[in-house]
């Protein structure tokens, strides 16, 4: 894959977290601890304009930043200054009068993405007067794997050819992992045994250890059944792996598909498909939001929609209409 695709991978995961998390610009910044260099991306277009005349008071005093330049600041955890550090202190820095203020920037929100040693990577969303609330941060660290995704495909590591199509549909859960098989970041629908902080499991591990060296234009790795020994988790699995040439991975996992799934109706959508297949796996609805890593209610309304689609009127209708275990959960409504 190409630089120009990259870029443009790239550029599209600044947009997304634009339109996600509503900022007066986004910034790609990939800071080298060599040279003091900066280069990087900026969202909208028209704020580079602004942004270059002050690169150089950037340069001179960046380690004026409460985040970018500490070392020790988490990987994949989003950040605002104010958790950091006090803001009037950091407003009277000189990093803060000489670029920021100018800019008209008072806030900003940071998420820093594994890189080499020599250099620190992340992204930044500024704003003026308004600041960043906690549903802002936790939306940015919940979309952390997926900036690393883009971040290391910018380095021309990873592939994006045929990714960025499987990561849109629904029910795909994505791990940033290193290389050791240590999980640090993780995204998307949960109950797969897969935990930040710890390891792949065992099945997941061995599989992963065995694609580690391959660099592919494409995801490697054939859908593969593996049984996860990990909490209630006893049931295949369909797993891609997108080696990268730095020190995280991306693999991105999902159930395999089921005799259920199969024969759902194809005017089903993915989420509806996997509320079912989980339905048809037994379960209350709390038990299937939390393998799924949903809310409750959203299961309640999926379920209503799948109904109406089946052409049956409630749950029990529901799960003899799939074959499964009607009996354990046919008196739950919803």
């Amino acid at each position: 894959v190409g630089a120009e695709a990259t870029g443009e991978f790239l550029e599209r995961a600044i947009i997304a977290l634009d339109s996600v998390i509503p900022s007066s610009s986004v910034v790609f910044t990939a800071y080298s601890l060599v040279d003091g260099t900066t280069r990087g991306l900026t969202y909208p277009p028209e704020r580079i304009a602004e942004y270059a005349p002050l690169m150089h008071l950037w340069e001179r005093h960046v380690d004026d930043h409460p985040i970018l330049s500490d070392p020790n600041m988490p990987i994949g955890v989003a950040l605002r200054w104010s958790d950091v550090c006090d803001l009037e202190r950091f407003y009277a820095t000189d990093l803060h009068r000489s670029f920021f203020a100018p800019l008209g920037l008072w806030h900003q929100l940071c998420v820093r993405v594994p890189s080499p040693p020599t250099s620190v990577v992340g992204f930044a969303l500024n704003r003026g007067d308004d600041p960043f609330t906690d549903d802002d941060v936790a939306a940015c660290s919940r979309l952390a794997p997926y900036l690393a995704l883009a971040s290391s495909a910018d380095e021309g590591g990873i592939a994006v050819d045929g990714l960025d199509e499987a990561l849109r549909g629904d029910g795909w859960t994505t791990v940033l992992i290193t290389d050791d098989g240590g999980v640090v970041g993780l995204t998307g629908p949960r109950g797969l045994g897969v935990y930040v902080g710890s390891s792949l499991p065992e099945p997941l591990l061995h599989w992963f250890r065995g694609h580690l060296d391959r660099r592919s234009a494409r995801m490697v790795g054939a859908p593969i059944d593996a049984r996860l020994e990990a909490g209630d988790v006893d049931r295949p699995v369909e797993v891609r792996l997108v080696p990268s040439v730095g020190d995280a991975h991306v693999m991105v996992m999902r159930p395999a598909a089921s005799g259920v799934d199969a024969a759902l109706p194809d005017a089903l959508t993915p989420r509806q498909r996997q509320v079912l297949a989980e339905l048809a796996r037994g379960g209350t609805n709390r038990q299937i939001a939390g393998r799924l890593g949903i809310a409750e209610e959203t299961v309640k309304k999926h379920l209503t929609a799948a109904y109406r689609v089946l052409d049956v009127g409630d749950r029990a209708s529901a799960l003899a209409a799939l074959g499964g275990p009607a009996a354990a959960t046919a008196d739950e409504p919803g």
